[in-house]
């Protein structure tokens, strides 16, 4: 029976971006324990056991990495298995992909600790009160999730809005790049793949040097970010973003993009301009954590501009092309 072919290439990609998802999760739920809900990791007992008295008040309490491996493990189950044909479709269903994940890890996050609570009331609990004490838990949680949201509703939209779309956006830009490997030349011996991996052209890599320094450049900047100011920050990108770098740097970047075909520019533009932006910022001193703030929006600002420039200019070549033209290039 012949075996279907599939492109292994977009499958692995796809699966990156789960993985992606699945880390930022992880984080995530870290992140809550660290900063918002600041949960016991261990069984404590407010004043301590007396055998002569009931039990005491217990502290809600729970390892750090139960509720972050069911956040990871939500975050892969959950995150699409196909990537969104559109930016604006992409834009959507990883913002509300990530939403979701971050609405259940503040969940789960409640929960666990919660349930180590009712763990240590157990000796005090007959069977019949168990289901209703886990069902009160359970309304509790979704309670508290609802009170946390008054709050922190913001900083969840902004964070989701941001990270979301980056993760699908970045797969769908890997996967268009890389070639497709359709199932059947998939290496079929160990040798093969070892040789499939390590034959490479070293031409081609040292081509795409200027994207992986770009990468790297804006990757540092962002997990600086992040390290310093925490998911709060994702707050401040979106002022910065709609208050000063949209309205100004898109016509930047659709120039980039409608002069060139490299977004590496983008990134060599949008350097200068964050470091004059953020001169009375008061940072400290650091190449990094200057640019935290005002690089980040900046980048995604010119971006936009050189993905709308690079749009218009794929269809307008797209019209201009005669049908039997476009037929002789569509044929084998």
């Amino acid at each position: 029976m012949p075996m279907l072919s599939f492109d292994l290439t977009e499958y692995k990609i796809i699966r990156a971006g789960k993985i992606a998802a699945a880390l930022f999760a992880a984080y995530f739920a870290y992140f809550l324990w660290q900063t918002i809900l600041s949960y016991a990791t261990e069984p404590k007992v407010i004043g301590g056991l007396h055998l002569d008295q009931p039990l005491p008040q217990t502290t809600h309490w729970s390892p750090v990495w139960v509720p972050m491996v069911l956040t990871a493990l939500f975050a892969y189950g959950t995150w699409p298995r196909q990537i969104p044909q559109g930016p604006m479709r992409r834009f959507f269903r990883g913002s509300f992909a990530l939403l979701r994940i971050e609405l259940f890890a503040l969940f789960i996050s409640i929960f666990c600790p919660g349930l180590g609570g009712v763990y240590l009331l157990l000796p005090m609990l007959t069977a019949g009160e168990i289901p209703s004490v886990l069902v009160q838990l359970v309304l509790s949680s979704a309670g508290t999730v609802v009170v946390m949201l008054m709050f922190h509703f913001v900083a969840l939209i902004a964070s989701s809005i941001v990270a979301g779309p980056t993760i699908l956006f970045v797969t769908h830009f890997v996967s268009s790049r890389l070639p497709a490997t359709p199932l059947d030349d998939w290496p079929t011996t160990r040798d093969d793949a070892s040789r499939g991996f390590f034959a490479f052209d070293f031409a081609k890599v040292t081509s795409y040097l200027p994207k992986i320094l770009a990468v790297l450049i804006v990757g540092a900047i962002i997990v600086t970010g992040l390290k310093f100011a925490g998911l709060r920050l994702f707050i401040m990108w979106l002022i910065i973003l709609f208050s000063a770098a949209l309205p100004c740097l898109v016509a930047l970047g659709a120039t980039i993009g409608w002069v060139g075909k490299d977004w590496t520019w983008c990134a060599a533009v949008s350097l200068p301009i964050g470091y004059y932006f953020s001169i009375d910022r008061g940072l400290p001193d650091g190449i990094l954590i200057s640019q935290i703030f005002d690089f980040p929006p900046v980048f995604f600002a010119t971006l936009i501009g050189f993905g709308i420039a690079r749009t218009i200019r794929s269809r307008l070549a797209v019209d201009s092309t005669s049908p039997s033209e476009r037929v002789a290039s569509s044929s084998p």
